[in-house]
């Protein structure tokens, strides 16, 4: 579906939001939906992007006097500004700037969470094509096997107060991956997920897509399992050279299947669309990855600059050591030794043992707040982007 500020305004999307200036441009295509608090990212926008905002810093027009200008040039769909926190108002300057460029600018009010904004606008960007849409996953193929399965598994397995999830993956460029190393590799996460999982429901690949429909003991068997999956793809893009995207979605009740389907879908294209180039993302955290892609466009040296990433990098590449792991599992597990430990399938004091060589390797105090924060940002750019 071909979503405009027009269809926004005219189908009133957000009953009480209002479009201030640029109804001349009001047929502007929205291609994405992009949610900035600080703006201090404008310049990262692209073409078809819709500006969300609650207008902090906004008040003060020597700051933001090109603020328009910059979203102009660069294609920007149109801006939508809500007031009520930050500013009460759309400030004066704006508004002349929007009816000098002739760009569209929305005020939103501020009843509206911005989580429910953007997810409102990305359905109503896919509503129409998402289920058509077999670049990322066929859902005409998959569809009906998927719930068969999952029908069965209900009525003969005792997994009704289990957690379920579907899970998909494709490869980040078809046309780069061989068939046989994308099998290859789908039966080593088959073997991932049959040790964790509480009822193994199915999985089915049809050409270079693969769905999973899985269910678990608990939230936490879950995640724990997801985290390992993102482990496994991105030292697979790391040391094999094939590049996975995946996504995640859990659910209660066949009913919600459909829905599934929809935000494993909606979470591929977003993935692409950020040019992720491998690693797992569950629907409910992809906003929070997108964050990742603009600091990783705007900050190319982020990851590639950090001294203690790519000392390890370098480590694990040179002497097929484990370290950058080690960190992501620790990281994961919040720090308990043993618990990463179990998932590294080593002793707790090989584990500690290792933290006193990547200490040695690095200077890296893991317990130190800040050093332990920039490293986790700085591997969340190296996972999913590879920089």
């Amino acid at each position: 579906m071909a979503l405009t500020i027009k269809d926004i305004m005219d189908e009133n999307m957000f009953p009480g939001a209002t479009l201030l200036t640029g109804r001349e441009n009001a047929g502007n295509l929205v291609n994405w939906i992009t949610v900035q608090e600080i703006l201090d990212a404008v310049d990262s926008l692209s073409e078809g992007d819709l500006l969300v905002t609650t207008g902090y810093d906004l008040a003060e027009a020597s700051r933001h006097q090109n603020l328009v200008s910059r979203m102009k040039q660069n294609g920007v769909a149109g801006m939508m500004i809500q007031t009520g926190y930050y500013i009460d108002q759309i400030p004066v300057y704006l508004l002349e700037a929007g009816r000098k460029f002739h760009f569209p600018i929305i005020e939103l009010p501020a009843r509206y969470k911005f989580s429910e904004v953007s997810k409102k606008l990305i359905r109503e960007i896919n509503r129409e094509s998402i289920f058509d849409e077999h670049s990322f996953l066929d859902y005409s193929f998959f569809g009906d096997y998927v719930r068969e399965r999952y029908q069965k598994a209900l009525r003969t397995a005792d997994i009704h107060d289990k957690p379920a999830c579907l899970i998909t993956i494709t490869p980040k460029a078809s046309y780069e991956c061989e068939i046989e190393v994308f099998e290859e590799t789908i039966e080593q996460i088959k073997s991932l997920f049959a040790n964790e999982c509480f009822y193994y429901i199915g999985d089915w690949v049809h050409e270079f897509q693969a769905v999973f429909m899985l269910s678990f003991e608990d939230d936490m068997t879950l995640l724990r399992t997801t985290g390992n999956l993102h482990d496994m793809m991105v030292r697979m893009g790391d040391f094999k050279g094939i590049e996975l995207l995946g996504s995640g979605e859990q659910l209660h009740s066949l009913e919600e299947l459909n829905e599934a389907f929809a935000h494993c879908i909606e979470t591929l294209h977003m993935l692409h669309a950020a040019e992720a180039k491998r690693g797992f993302c569950f629907y409910k955290h992809y906003p929070f990855v997108k964050r990742f892609f603009v600091l990783s466009r705007n900050d190319l040296g982020y990851s590639k600059d950090h001294p203690m990433l790519q000392t390890l990098i370098k480590k694990d590449r040179e002497s097929n050591t484990a370290y950058v792991q080690t960190l992501r599992i620790l990281l994961l597990e919040s720090g308990n030794v043993s618990k990463a430990a179990k998932r590294l399938f080593i002793h707790r004091h090989t584990l500690l043992n290792r933290m006193e060589v990547i200490h040695d390797l690095t200077g890296f105090h893991y317990e130190d707040y800040y050093e332990r924060l920039s490293f986790q940002i700085a591997l969340q750019v190296h996972d999913y982007f590879g920089a």
